[in-house]
């Protein structure tokens, strides 16, 4: 029989969860405290080493700096003043006093140059390869002290680095010779690093990645010269040449093994004259005693953690006992339940959450063996709900036989409709078609008599047909004028019966703007300088072609501006306006200084047959179809007209119209063509 997770008994689950619960936030934290505390003792570390190195190089600084003191204390001897600048090189006094001053200074050399930088006189001590450490005559440190002022020199050679304070000589006047005092850089500085930093710190001197000068107190590992010979035997790992030398990085730090023992080490570069680093000063603490407190810290963080591991399995041990004897009188009086005994009850006496569900158990069976007699009566009254649902259910299918009796007749009532409507639109477009042909016939009859009415009146005005006068003259002119007013009404249906019938056929084509709107505006100067009205046209000449049916728009700008010229008063002012507001339409704007439009009448401006006035005193004739033909026209360009207008400031009419863009109207017509071809 296989055995499964969930058939081990509640009391060793619970063991097991709690020790799980607790033995991992044990561990996480074990491990995160020996990690933190590695972290602070590292730390630790690598801030006494970096101390210490700002200490060497503070030292390395008051080197420099002890240098250059005592190259000032000599430059303002007056003995040696006078010497040098008498030449006198050559007194036993000058030599002896030399001397002294350098024994005096611990230096390894003190040279002395005149004004033009030759040197006078050299004294040194008695070192191998001193003469690396001597500087030529006409040297360009010597120069520059000269020149300008002091100043410490840093120098490698091939054995060593030496630092030189070099002062000018002087009393009042000019520079009349230089003091250079030189110190090496050798053990005895080293050894002074080390009594600084503390003898657990090892100092090394480096020029370039070679060991010049170093101080190491001994170990267990071996004596202070045996540590130092090693020490001095190995160059510098090229990785910390390239950080330290090569690009100036300062408190590089690394580990390294010096006779078995781990230091860690930190660098810090070492410039010359010029600026370039030749060398480095380091500093090492050994790290027994840190890795030592390490180990003991993660021994003890782990003994803890075992610790705190068995008290928490002995509290889950107790604790899950309280827990799983009570839920194994639960289980008993669960199967006792089961099998029918409502009356079986669990005695638990405490006031704990395992009591309180004790309580709610017993008060459950209590309830179960209500609620079965509840429902005995319930389902007794439910077979007797079934019957009455059961007649119901009859009722309903005859209902459902009803309605779709309903449906299948008003399918039928819905198609006859559908087809009578059809009727009725092939009778409405047949009207529709007459009431065209019948406008075409009605236009083409009335405006023939009408021609002749107009031009005989015009027979008799020009007194073609004898002498007229004037009531007779004032009588015909209003013929002519009705005729001539019954003429554009009948042109203006015609027109509007075309557009209406999808019938018109727009010849677009590139067309200037500017022209067009000049055109119109010189055909209807002569109305405007009748009522002194000032007539503009802002649109500029280089304003982009349209693509229009020159005529329709002229057609549009003839309404436009005859409307504006005829409500506007005189003195007033008509002005045309154009701006391209996309890429494929401009925006024209007729704008007059008129009467202007109720607010009320404005959704009607474009109605046919409508007229607009808000002076009831104003005689002004129209056929009421010119602003719904501008609409239709404007339409039929792909565009839009809206109006705006306020009461005695005046009225501006808007439209779109599209603009040319060649590329898009050459493949447009490429198109065309080819579609022509095609079909033939």
């Amino acid at each position: 029989m296989q055995y499964r997770f969930k058939d081990i008994p509640m009391r060793i689950k619970l063991l097991l969860a709690f020790g799980m619960i607790v033995l991992l936030p044990v561990l996480i934290v074990t491990w995160f405290a020996i990690g933190q505390i590695t972290s602070k003792i590292e730390d630790s570390l690598q801030n006494r080493v970096n101390e210490s190195l700002d200490v060497a190089l503070n030292a390395y600084t008051q080197f420099r700096d002890r240098a250059l003191e005592n190259a000032k204390i000599l430059a303002e001897l007056r003995t040696l003043q006078n010497y040098i600048n008498h030449y006198d090189t050559e007194a036993m006094n000058l030599i002896q006093l030399v001397e002294i001053k350098r024994d005096q200074f611990d230096a390894i050399t003190l040279e002395i140059a005149d004004a033009r930088g030759d040197i006078l006189y050299r004294s040194y001590e008695a070192i191998p390869d001193r003469r690396e450490y001597l500087y030529d005559s006409q040297d360009p440190t010597i120069l520059r002290a000269i020149q300008y002022s002091e100043g410490i020199s840093v120098r490698a050679s091939e054995h060593g680095i030496s630092v030189k304070g070099v002062v000018p000589v002087r009393t009042y006047a000019d520079p009349f010779g230089v003091i250079l005092l030189g110190y090496l850089l050798d053990d005895t500085f080293a050894d002074q690093i080390h009594q600084i930093t503390g003898t657990d710190v090892g100092i090394r001197i480096y020029l370039n990645s070679r060991v010049i000068a170093a101080a190491f107190a001994a170990t267990a590992a071996g004596s202070r010269e045996q540590i130092l010979k090693e020490v001095k035997s190995q160059a510098a790992r090229p990785e910390i040449t390239q950080h330290v030398i090569k690009d100036g990085i300062r408190n590089w730090s690394y580990r390294e093994t010096i006779r078995g023992n781990e230091y860690q080490t930190a660098f810090a570069p070492i410039s010359g004259d010029n600026g370039e680093i030749i060398g480095m000063i380091s500093v090492a603490i050994q790290r027994d005693n840190i890795d030592a407190i390490k180990r003991l810290s993660a021994i003890f963080l782990f003994v803890a953690a075992i610790v705190a591991l068995i008290l928490a399995t002995l509290t889950a041990f107790f604790i899950s006992r309280e827990i799983t004897v009570p839920l194994q009188r639960f289980v008993e009086g669960s199967r006792a339940i089961s099998a029918g005994d409502f009356t079986q009850r669990i005695n638990l006496h405490s006031r704990d959450e395992i009591g309180v569900l004790a309580n709610t158990f017993n008060q459950m069976t209590q309830d179960l063996f209500d609620q079965r007699e509840q429902l005995r009566k319930a389902n007794q009254q439910l077979t007797e709900y079934a019957a009455q649902l059961e007649q119901t259910n009859l009722e309903l299918t005859a209902a459902k036989q009803r309605i779709e009796r309903w449906n299948e007749e008003l399918e039928q009532t819905v198609k006859e409709r559908t087809e009578q409507l059809e009727i009725s639109n092939r009778e409405l477009k047949k009207l529709h078609e007459m009431r065209t042909e019948f406008l075409n016939m009605a236009t083409h009859e009335l405006r023939t008599p009408i021609t002749a009415i107009k031009g005989y009146s015009d027979f008799m005005l020009m007194g073609m047909m004898g002498e007229i006068n004037d009531k007779q003259r004032k009588a015909i002119s209003a013929i002519r004028e009705s005729g001539e007013r019954q003429l554009a009404l009948i042109n203006d249906m015609l027109d509007l019966a075309k557009i209406e019938a999808g019938r018109i056929q727009l010849e677009v084509e590139p067309t200037p703007l500017w022209v067009i709107a000049a055109n119109n505006l010189h055909m209807i100067r002569p109305l405007a300088e009748e009522k002194g009205i000032t007539l503009e046209n802002q649109i500029p000449r280089d304003f982009p072609d349209v693509y229009v049916d020159k005529d329709k728009l002229t057609q549009v700008f003839t309404n436009l501006l005859s409307n504006a010229i005829k409500y506007t008063d005189d003195g007033g002012r008509v002005t045309i306006t154009a701006s391209v507001i996309s890429e494929e339409h401009v925006q024209v704007s007729v704008s007059d200084t008129g009467v202007g439009i109720p607010p009320e009448d404005l959704p009607k401006v474009f109605e046919k047959f409508t007229k607009i006035s808000n002076q009831p005193t104003r005689n002004e004739k129209g056929t009421g179809l010119g602003l719904p033909i501008v609409k239709l026209i404007v339409e039929a360009h792909g565009g839009e007209i809206w109006v705006e207008s306020e009461l005695n400031k005046g009225t501006s009419f808007s439209f779109t119209i599209p603009i040319f863009q060649y590329e898009a109207q050459l493949k447009e017509q490429a198109q065309r063509i080819e579609r022509s071809l095609t079909s033939t």
